[in-house]
């Protein structure tokens, strides 16, 4: 009541897990894309239409970090118990961190 469920997902939780382990232990340029050394939404909105042929805006691609566990913080990405987004930049998450979250 008074809250829309939204729509159906457009992921598998296998490809959700496999983009969060990727943003996690792999840079843009290891999954083929040129950029700099750090992921972004923009980037992340190409990566997942090559990979799982599935259209996101950036909007849409902050929403499902943030039900992957990942939070907003400003300038970077980090990651400690859960993992942290921006929308302005660049993501540098610890392989630690994607562990804890099992």
């Amino acid at each position: 009541m008074g809250h829309s469920p939204g729509g159906p997902k457009k992921l598998t939780e296998q490809q959700e897990q496999e983009i969060a382990e990727t943003v996690v232990h792999k840079k843009p340029v290891d999954v083929g894309i040129e950029a700099r050394h750090t992921w972004t939404l923009g980037i992340l909105v190409s990566w997942i239409e090559q990979r799982f042929q599935q259209s996101f805006t950036e909007k849409g691609v902050s929403k499902l970090l943030k039900r992957l566990g990942f939070s907003y913080t400003k300038a970077t990405y980090t990651r400690a118990p859960k993992y942290f987004l921006s929308a302005a930049s660049s993501v540098s998450v610890s392989a630690a961190a994607l562990n804890n979250k099992s």
